[in-house]
């Protein structure tokens, strides 16, 4: 509650859109009206990026630290928990820069249905399924 913005706390949101749809347009910001205008080009040929884990993580030195779980994920059925610390995703360390040209973490990305199996900081492992589940 305390980090609401302040338009959220005076019940004038219609909507919380993040930075992957904003970058799709050329926004004018209409300060003295309060509004955002979206306007002409508009990206439709790149696909958006879906997270199929219900993870939200922060990177480290040592691996990538949960910071929240999607109740009713596939992140949730594997047992993962916030504040989990992930060194390793199917061998291959979070904390290192991929060699094969994907974006660091792509694998939240990955197409539902790939198993995938996580090494925690305790020497724990987790198989995860990973699916839509919003």
């Amino acid at each position: 509650e305390g980090r609401q913005s302040v338009a959220a706390r005076s019940g004038r949101v219609d909507g919380n859109v993040g930075v992957p749809i904003l970058s799709r347009f050329h926004l004018i910001v209409d300060f003295p009206d309060g509004r955002v205008l979206f306007a002409p080009p508009v990206d439709v040929d790149t696909a958006f990026d879906v997270n199929h884990t219900g993870l939200t993580l922060q990177p480290g030195d040592h691996g990538v630290k949960v910071l929240y779980v999607a109740p009713n994920s596939p992140a949730a059925a594997a047992g993962l928990k916030v504040n989990d610390v992930i060194v390793s995703v199917d061998g291959v360390s979070t904390s290192a820069r991929p060699t094969d040209g994907r974006r660091k973490n792509a694998w939240l990305n990955d197409a539902p249905g790939k198993i995938l199996s996580l090494r925690l900081s305790d020497g724990e492992s987790k198989t995860l399924v990973l699916g839509r589940y919003f």
